[in-house]
């Protein structure tokens, strides 16, 4: 798999909107739970969806900084899954396949840092054209639930406040969701068709500076 998909994938920068498109069972677009139990449960839901968009990204490398803008098209198809086990630990796997997604046109804009070159300010573009496609590729979310706890209402007073958390403290913490490729649940069939991956990257223009 090339390293635009793994990036992009990983990054989260192209693919798989929640709540657009069409969605099985649940046309809301809401996960349809089969096991609910106090110390386990399970859902999933389909979806699928084509469009098109824009997107910005920006990549430092010193002294160089690159910001990129550019338009897409997108189309997958993908299942997403979410396992709660004993109440603390959560994991989702969206397993997704994309028939075709094609960054028509990137416009990027590179820039050296002032203080690199003496006060001198450097201004580069380039324009091209990439996408992928025919890739199956599972990404991974998991997080358990954490708690925090501050030691200074405890010690300001200590008769009324305890210095152990509560439940109140207990929960998830979007700040240390892991997410991951799944290596072992991804291929890509781009290569079995012939000059696919020619027809959809390729420079426009190469880098021209400008001043």
């Amino acid at each position: 798999m090339n390293k635009a998909l793994v990036l992009a994938l990983f990054l989260g920068l192209a693919v798989t909107k929640q709540n657009q498109g069409w969605f099985y069972p649940n046309e809301n677009g809401s996960m349809e739970s089969v096991i609910s139990e106090e110390h386990f449960a399970f859902s999933y839901k389909a979806q699928a969806d084509l469009g098109y968009g824009t997107h910005y990204g920006v990549a430092q490398t010193n002294p160089d900084k690159v910001e990129t803008y550019g338009l897409h098209l997108y189309s997958f198809a993908a299942v997403h899954t979410e396992v709660l086990a004993t109440r603390f630990y959560k994991y989702n796997a969206r397993f997704t396949f994309e028939p075709v997604y094609c960054e028509l046109y990137n416009q990027h804009i590179k820039w050296q840092r002032p203080e690199a070159d003496n006060g001198k300010v450097h201004f580069y573009v380039k324009g091209d054209r990439s996408g992928r496609a025919l890739a199956f590729t599972t990404m991974v979310k998991e997080n358990a639930q954490v708690f925090e706890t501050s030691l200074v209402d405890w010690i300001d007073d200590m008769e009324n406040n305890d210095p152990f958390p509560s439940s109140q403290h207990v929960g998830f913490d979007s700040d240390f969701e892991q997410k991951y490729m799944d290596n072992y649940w991804q291929k890509s069939f781009e290569s079995k068709v012939k000059d696919l991956t020619k027809l959809l990257n390729a420079n426009y223009y190469d880098w021209k500076k400008l001043f």
